[in-house]
């Protein structure tokens, strides 16, 4: 984790508890289903490529959660 930290020359912070990060990590993939779900709704995902092509855009959309959520948290600190 520091070697991470130091190359993207971010602070990492670590819960308390292995239960808070689960839990954190948890609600914000939670989140993205439920914007990619949103963003589907009535379209459904008829065939293996649509999915696939799906997943991409959540996994861009949770990357996009998570940085959003650490440049706020760093943020709070600092105030």
């Amino acid at each position: 984790m520091s070697l991470i930290a130091d190359i993207c020359n971010i602070p990492v912070q670590l819960p308390y508890s292995h239960s808070a990060s689960v839990v954190l990590g948890s609600a914000m993939l939670g989140a993205a289903a439920s914007e990619e779900a949103t963003r589907l709704q009535g379209a459904g995902l008829d065939s293996q490529k649509a999915a696939e092509e799906s997943s991409f855009g959540m996994k861009e959309n949770l990357w996009g959660n998570m940085v959003s959520n650490a440049f706020s948290f760093i943020l709070s600190l600092s105030s």
